[in-house]
């Protein structure tokens, strides 16, 4: 029983430390067909001769050309309201949502705590079910029941629980 617990727990660790952020200097990426430079710490993405300046405050996106046209957009939930210059440009150059597209598919996601806590709170319950379901039998049904004992059916219901607590855990962990 301690090697099985031991051996989730080393996999939960091996998850959790795959984790890492993505690089925010100077990096080359393909996206819709085309390469981009993009340096994220800086604010500025290349694509061929052409260099445009952006910046971001929460949902905000403010871009600026090469010829100094600009182009805003704020995303509000699964919509946008954008606006741009008169010298915008986008024959000429790469229209203004197809950067911010390049931008948010580039940007690290950020994770509150609360959703941090809620994925680790639910593998250390599927944890707790998969290695004592008579404990988790118990703390859900045995305490109304005078001298009440798992069957082995809910034995296994509770383990397969379980695994399904921490694989939505995980899941809510790294989404």
């Amino acid at each position: 029983m301690k090697r099985k617990f031991l051996i989730l727990v080393v996999l939960v660790l091996a998850l959790l430390c795959g984790c890492t952020p993505k690089d925010t200097g100077p990096y080359d990426v393909e996206f819709r067909g085309r390469s981009y430079t993009v340096d994220l710490s800086k604010g500025i993405i290349l694509q061929g001769e052409d260099t445009y300046t952006f910046t971001r405050d929460g949902e905000d996106y403010q871009l600026t050309y090469p010829n100094g046209a600009t182009y805003h957009c704020t995303k509000q939930g699964i919509g946008s309201v954008s606006g741009w210059s008169d010298d915008y440009d986008e024959e000429r150059y790469i229209p203004g949502d197809e950067l911010i597209d390049l931008l948010e598919a580039q940007t690290p996601r950020k994770t509150n705590g609360f959703t941090f806590a809620a994925g680790i709170m639910l593998i250390l319950i599927g944890v707790g079910m998969l290695l004592a379901p008579g404990a988790a039998f118990f703390i859900s049904y045995g305490w109304m029941l005078k001298n009440a004992e798992p069957s082995d059916g809910m034995i296994t219901y509770t383990r397969i629980c379980g695994g399904v607590f921490i694989l939505i855990g995980i899941f809510v962990l790294f989404i």
